[in-house]
């Protein structure tokens, strides 16, 4: 008894739609990090629910009779499916790989800013006077920018109170 092209057509789109939701479970064969009991273990669970899930797609399409086109339209549907996951979850990892170097990268930069701005620990008061080079001092060293006692014109100019020297 045939059926008609029409029944066989959604059987086959039936195949088709549960091999694309058996895909993500293939992905437990290539784990390989995990001792080899529980490989055993996720292999097999692997290998069951991929098995149910076609037996459950020839039971809603074709009525329990799992037919060739069937079985290639699950096989060709799955492999498909898998290989768009896997494209889409390296191309994820790229992005994520970059936004985390950036954010990195930001971070590094921030926190060199902030060491920068941060303010320095101010000096105590048994240090004596602060010197006016200091960056505690910011106003009294903006004012004079000599290096020598000597001024404009070769005038000698005064020592400053505010670095100690009298």
């Amino acid at each position: 008894m045939t059926a008609s092209v029409g029944a066989q057509l959604f059987a086959a789109l039936v195949a088709a739609g549960f091999g694309g939701a058996a895909a993500p479970l293939t992905f437990l064969y290539s784990v390989k990090k995990l001792p080899p009991l529980h490989r055993f273990a996720a292999d097999l669970f692997a290998t069951v629910a991929v098995t149910l899930l076609f037996l459950l797609s020839a039971e809603t399409g074709s009525n329990g009779r799992p037919a060739l086109y069937c079985a290639v339209a699950f096989l060709i549907s799955l492999l498909i499916v898998r290989d768009i996951l896997s494209r889409l979850a390296a191309l994820a990892s790229e992005k994520l790989a970059k936004k985390l170097e950036r954010e990195d990268s930001l971070l590094s930069r921030l926190s060199k800013a902030a060491k920068r701005f941060t303010a320095p620990p101010s000096p105590s008061q048994d240090d004596g006077p602060i010197p006016s080079s200091s960056r505690c001092n910011p106003r009294r060293a903006g004012k004079r920018s000599v290096v020598c006692r000597r001024g404009k014109g070769g005038k000698a100019v005064p020592r400053r109170r505010a670095d100690g020297w009298d």
